[in-house]
This record gives structure tokens, sequence and C-alpha cells, in this order.
């Protein structure tokens, strides 16, 4: 068994976006975070020390992080925590088709806190490894969880008859 929490972010007071998502998933939304989706100095500094006391009184194993700003909270948040020996792993799922370019902010938010990396294929992994140097047992590469087939769009008649599908 799994003690899973998730966070979801709050832009303002009231229900958030993907709460009812998430309680249909058998868990309780942990409403206490801004989490916005791009950097925001006062949300993220006020967000990852919330967070790390959180972990200081209740901690985990892993924070799962999905997007880049959250991922920064997460590191924060673990830095700042004073956790003795039980530090959580801070890992990141990247949904893009490649890594992201080697800009300085990704350096930092990809180096040494990040524990690992899940990936949906060849391309992205490459690019931790070659842009970033995250060593290759650090990356998961998994299987996406789309069915292609039920997403290719149907041929059409080309105009004038001819009958193959239009490019």
């Amino acid at each position: 068994s799994v003690d899973s929490r998730c966070a979801v972010g709050r832009p303002s007071p009231g229900k958030g976006p993907i709460d009812d998502r998430v309680r249909e998933r058998g868990l309780e939304p942990i409403t206490d975070f801004r989490l916005p989706k791009h950097r925001r100095f006062l949300a993220n500094r006020s967000d990852a020390r919330a967070l790390a006391k959180m972990l200081q009184s209740d901690p985990a194993d892993i924070l799962h992080a999905h997007l880049d700003n959250a991922h920064g909270i997460a590191r924060r948040a673990r830095r700042l925590a004073s956790l003795g020996p039980h530090r959580p792993l801070v890992v990141r799922s990247l949904y893009d088709s490649e890594a992201p370019r080697p800009t300085g902010w990704f350096r930092r938010l990809f180096g040494d806190a990040t524990d690992g990396f899940f990936v949906f294929g060849d391309l992205p992994a490459r690019g931790l490894m070659d842009g970033f140097g995250v060593p290759s047992d650090r990356v998961v590469k998994l299987q996406g969880a789309v069915d292609a087939g039920r997403f290719r769009p149907r041929a059409r008649p080309l105009e004038g008859g001819g009958g193959g599908p239009r490019r």
C-alpha cells in the first residue's frame, strides 16, 4: 500500500479546477498552497516554507512535481526543512517530446537536487543526459497511456474524386 497525497494549486480561495478529479482517485486534495504555474517570488517563497513545515510534521518519501515551478518549490522546501536523515526524493515528470534547452534556470532545476525524472520517450531522456549531464540511472522512460489509434483522423476523399487520404 502506498500513502499518497496530492497538493493542488489555489490561485484564489474556493474550489480548485481539479479537486473533484483528485477525490475521484480516492485522495483529499491538499489546498494549502498557491502553486502558481509560473514563477512568482512571494507565492513561491510562501509555498516552499509551508511545504517545508508540512514535511517536518508529516514526512514524505517522495516529492513528485509535474510543472517547472512546482519542481522549484519542492527543491526549495526540501532544502529549508530540517529533516535529518529523512530527506524525501524530488522527482519530476517531463511530458514534452524533448527536454528543455539547458538554460541557467533549468540547469539549477535539474541539477543534483533532483533525484530522478520520468519521461515519455528517447528524445527527452537523451536531452536530459546530454544537455544536463543527468546520469542515465536517474531517468526512467515510461510508456505513454494514450491510445494513439483512437485519435487517428479519418481519411477524407480528395475533392473532385480520387479517394485517398487528404494531406
